[in-house]
């Protein structure tokens, strides 16, 4: 096991695992003491609990080898260093990286290249090309070499340059798994090619073979950095509470048992308790509900939600150690290793042709004596353009989607999201905008009209920002109507507000608030019930201990829902599920306005996991999708076969637990991620009969002596750039969401 470790570095803090420091009070205290003695470092902290020691440099690139033969020569007993303990994830380049550019962000960026470096190939391009074009438009006679020229000149020397990555590939795969791969073969037939007098069929080749390397790598860091910018948040700060002073740590240095002072507008960092003070707490990333829930002393508040009003003591109970972009690269990363069926069926195709090819290649030479011949048959046997046709076609893709905002995790979950056929939506914040607004205003009382409540209920609330009172507001501002000035005001939080405006007492909440305050509201209970059975909620206005009429409220459902809901229907998807935690009430009234087939309510985060379980289980043959952006939902994410997180405004475990991250929350990122899957599987197919089928003429052509080594090589290239090609229509392909929709609605 490794025993020192890099686990996190910015450019002034850097975060050091040491297992042997755990619960070791005496050992943490003494390396401590060593670390903060490096002239670099300003601070050193050591987390018992974890084992890590939190170092902070200022702004300074610090040398993080010194720091690993510091602690190597103090501690040889304890730490037992290997080479490659030191950031066992980076590469030697990775760490040089890290102490000549302190700026840039961790190693876990980094990623294998199978390629030459991108000059070299952009060179060697060059060179090419003008070859070819001096042939195709100039009529040069093709260069044949002879003697020792055959291996020393420059077309030679090239090719044997770019022929290394692959050479490596091939052997480190033979090593491996003790059998030949198409990267031997490439190498082999270049060889070959080579020793025939003709190195620029070489160089056509294995310079092909490094330009699609070189864009499945492009298109994979494209997508890192895609993720980086939409989660960085590597410096946010909390305020604990020490010695009753507020002091300001970074989030990642919160420990278990700190007092955190939460006020309005706060993210809640960690697990907790309330000790003190009062709140209202938007659980709608947890819970579904978009109503703020009321927190007092002992009640328990989690990560991920946000004080809406009030400000609060929360002990911590429980703390993240890893950041939340640390997660995401790694399942970047994991997920990019992770071949989908399709893939993995490719290489298999690929790698059992190898032989054959082989066997092919000897069949040939034996039965006509001709190195010319068995050398085309090698060449345009080569499986390339099949074993091209599915990564090229997904990295395009992948590609695409990054660009749209779409984060893939891997190519598997492209494929899936090509085969759904049913598809379950969270409500709040993924359906909805989880933002109120008035639908509206009943008058109960003929001396009050429906502007003049408006009005009241606005003034009362102008100074608290609970989403409710925010809805008045709005619609304030809408109708443009002047807010009355409020002589007092005092909100009762959780249930109501009760102010003074021009002498009168105006009371604004639930009808629980009226009993409070011995307000007659039997009148309002038939208005009540009809709004409610909307979907709404409602506020009670009262004058003077008179009731004089309710407010509706709503959350609406976010632009293009329906439109989106009909687009997923028209891509073939037979069952569209909302599955949420809100009351009966709401999610029916939602559900009446989309083509949404089948509507669970009150769900718990378990309940919606053993939902898409159990209709797995009655279904086993059916692809399940889960969309949502609440921590409530990614139970349900580990049991669906796809999972899509909305990513503005998702939680960090939904987000990180997510196969495909929607980045702007955007519900028609859904259905262009489905169209997409279905779009690269087709390409995939297409692609396997164009290699396929011209390989088989190829193999025929070159059997009867008809296809020199040039021709072949041409052939076989004109195969793998055509493959390229109709892979790299995906980079520019766009989902036509209206179309879709029409069809959708047209046949349902």
């Amino acid at each position: 096991m490794k025993s020192l470790t890099i686990e996190h570095h910015i450019s002034w803090r850097s975060r050091i695992k040491v297992l042997a420091l755990k619960n070791n009070k005496q050992l943490a205290e003494q390396i401590a003491e060593v670390l903060v003695d490096i002239p670099e470092i300003s601070f050193a902290e050591v987390r018992l609990e974890t084992g890590s020691i939190i170092i902070l440099h200022e702004s300074s690139p610090i040398v993080l080898e010194s720091i690993r033969e510091i602690v190597k020569k103090e501690f040889p007993d304890i730490f037992k260093l290997e080479n490659s303990d030191f950031g066992s994830a980076c590469s030697v380049k990775a760490k040089k990286y890290l102490k000549k550019d302190a700026k840039k962000d961790d190693c876990l960026a980094c990623s294998k290249e199978s390629h030459v470096p991108a000059p070299i190939l952009a060179v060697s391009g060059v060179y090419m090309f003008t070859l070819w074009i001096g042939r195709l438009f100039f009529r040069r006679t093709p260069v044949v070499f002879s003697g020792i020229g055959k291996i020393f000149n420059l077309p030679a020397v090239a090719s044997t340059l770019l022929s290394i990555p692959i050479l490596k590939e091939g052997l480190e795969n033979l090593s491996k798994n003790r059998r030949l791969n198409m990267d031997l073969l490439i190498v082999s037939a270049s060889y070959l090619s080579i020793f025939m007098g003709e190195p620029v069929t070489a160089m056509v080749v294995v310079w092909l073979i490094n330009f699609s390397a070189w864009i499945e790598n492009r298109t994979q860091e494209k997508t890192r950095k895609a993720v980086r910018a939409m989660l960085k948040q590597e410096n946010r700060e909390v305020w604990i509470l020490k010695d009753e002073i507020e002091v300001s740590i970074n989030v990642s240095e919160l420990q278990k048992g700190d007092l955190l002072s939460l006020r309005m507008g706060t993210s809640v960092p960690a697990d907790g308790t309330v000790v003190r003070g009062e709140c209202l707490m938007n659980e709608s990333t947890l819970t579904g509900e978009s109503l703020p829930a009321f927190k007092t002393e002992g009640d328990k508040v989690f990560a991920g939600t946000t004080v809406e009003m009030g400000h609060i003591f929360v002990r911590a109970d429980s703390v993240g150690e890893d950041t939340r972009l640390a997660s995401i690269i790694r399942l970047i990363e994991n997920g990019a290793g992770a071949l989908s069926s399709v893939q993995l069926s490719a290489q298999k195709f690929s790698d059992a042709v190898v032989p054959i090819s082989l066997c092919l290649s000897l069949g040939v030479f034996f039965l006509t004596q001709s190195i010319s011949r068995a050398l085309s048959m090698l060449i345009i046997a080569c499986p390339c353009g099949v074993s091209l046709s599915t990564p090229t076609a997904i990295m395009a893709a992948m590609g695409s989607a990054a660009r749209q905002g779409i984060l893939i995790k891997g190519g598997r979950y492209l494929e899936v999201a090509g085969q759904i056929d049913t598809l379950c939506f969270d409500k709040t914040g993924t359906l909805t905008k989880g933002s109120p607004r008035v639908s509206r205003v009943v008058t109960l009382d003929e001396e009050f009209e429906p502007i003049r409540i408006l009005q009241l209920a606005a003034s009362s609330q102008i100074h608290w920002k609970h989403p409710m009172t925010l809805a008045v507001l709005e619609k304030i501002r809408e109708i443009e109507i002047e807010i009355p000035k409020h002589e007092e005001t005092e909100l009762i939080i959780g249930h109501g507000v009760r102010a003074k405006i021009n002498g009168d007492e105006v009371l604004v909440g639930s009808h629980h608030f009226m009993e409070d305050y011995e307000v007659d509201h039997e009148m309002g209970h038939f208005e009540e019930e009809r709004i409610l059975n909307r979907g709404e909620s409602v506020l009670f206005v009262a004058f003077n201990r008179r009731l004089i009429g309710l407010i509706g409220i709503e959350d609406h459902l976010k632009e293009k829902a329906r439109e989106v809901l009909y687009a997923l229907k028209g891509l073939g998807i037979e069952h569209l599920a909302m599955i949420t935690g809100d009351h009966e009430r709401h999610a029916q009234s939602i559900a009446k306005e989309l083509p949404i087939d089948i509507v669970l309510s009150q769900q718990s985060p378990e309940d919606k996991a053993a939902w898409i379980a159990s209709w797995k289980e009655k279904y086993p043959e059916k692809i399940v999708g889960m969309v949502g952006d609440g921590i409530n939902d990614t139970p349900a994410f580990s049991h669906a076969d796809l999972s899509f997180a909305m990513g503005d405004t998702g939680a960090d475990a939904a987000i990180e637990h997510a196969d495909i991250v929607l980045r702007r929350g955007d519900l028609a990122l859904v259905a262009r991620s489905a169209d997409l899957g279905q779009r690269t599987l087709s390409v995939i197919r297409q692609n396997y009969g164009i290699s396929v089928g011209l390989n088989l003429a190829g193999v025929l052509l070159a059997g009867f002596g008809w296809l020199s080594p040039m021709t072949g090589a041409l052939l076989h290239n004109l195969i793998t750039v055509g493959v390229v090609g109709n892979s790299a229509k995906l980079l520019f392909y766009h989902t036509e969401i209206e179309e879709l929709a029409k069809k959708g609605e047209y046949f349902n």
